[in-house]
């Protein structure tokens, strides 16, 4: 058995396909199924969302340290809120929410190379849901959800909610554009991509929820200091 199956059978109870809206679909592994099209994500990803707004971390788990978290119990009570799946729920509905807010700001964009003076030959993603089916946004969204409320920028998990509701995009696919250059550019430079991925998502979602950001819900600016947070970081 993999450790992504282990991992669908130990929160087997924490997100239950009746729970969830019809348009979202949780793929498990056993579907042999790719996250495809709007509302889609892998189960594995959605454990990493959650885990990293449990630890407040976008670092990705591994098999050692999520076995002696759980063995030790700090996983389920290193933070303040109930363990019950609903956390788990409510995370999942919100960043759902936010994927749908910005295929509505943003319209039927797709990446096309001939619009970009830079040749990009792997893009992170052509859609927003290809891009953001990703496990590196989504460990980025649950690691800042966690500081939001930490610091008692948010109250609750569904006070994102009105935030995401919100949020402005100019100039859309320059925007998107621009997003796809970032990301390329951390992976032609990072020794972890995927890690250095998460820690940039996690800063363009600090700079796009919090409120007292330069950039607070504008993601064509969040997405352009988010880069810049980054580059003073590495």
């Amino acid at each position: 058995m993999s450790f992504r199956h282990q991992l669908e059978i130990l929160y087997h109870d924490y997100l239950d396909d009746g729970q969830l809206p019809d348009t979202i679909k949780v793929l498990r592994e056993a579907e042999e199924s790719r996250a495809r099209g709007t509302g889609k994500y892998r189960y594995q990803d959605v454990i990493d969302m959650f885990y990293a707004y449990s630890t407040g971390t976008p670092s990705p788990f591994d098999r050692k340290a999520l076995v002696g978290e759980l063995r030790e119990m700090n996983f389920l009570e290193s933070y303040r809120h109930d363990a019950d799946g609903s956390d788990m729920l409510q995370i999942l509905l919100h960043y759902h929410q936010l994927e749908s807010k910005l295929i509505e700001l943003t319209g039927d964009w797709r990446f096309d190379q001939e619009n970009l003076d830079e040749d990009v030959p792997r893009p992170f993603g052509k859609t927003i849901p290809n891009i953001f089916a990703r496990p590196q946004p989504m460990a980025g969204f649950g690691a800042e959800l966690n500081r939001l409320i930490r610091i008692r920028d948010l109250q609750s998990i569904s006070d994102i909610q009105a935030r995401i509701d919100s949020v402005t995009v100019n100039e859309p696919e320059l925007t998107l554009n621009r997003l796809i250059l970032v990301l390329d550019q951390i992976a032609r430079n990072a020794k972890k991509i995927g890690d250095s991925q998460r820690v940039y998502f996690q800063l363009l979602f600090r700079n796009l929820f919090y409120t007292e950001s330069e950039f607070y819900l504008d993601l064509s600016g969040s997405i352009l200091k988010a880069q810049e947070s980054y580059e003073l970081m590495y």
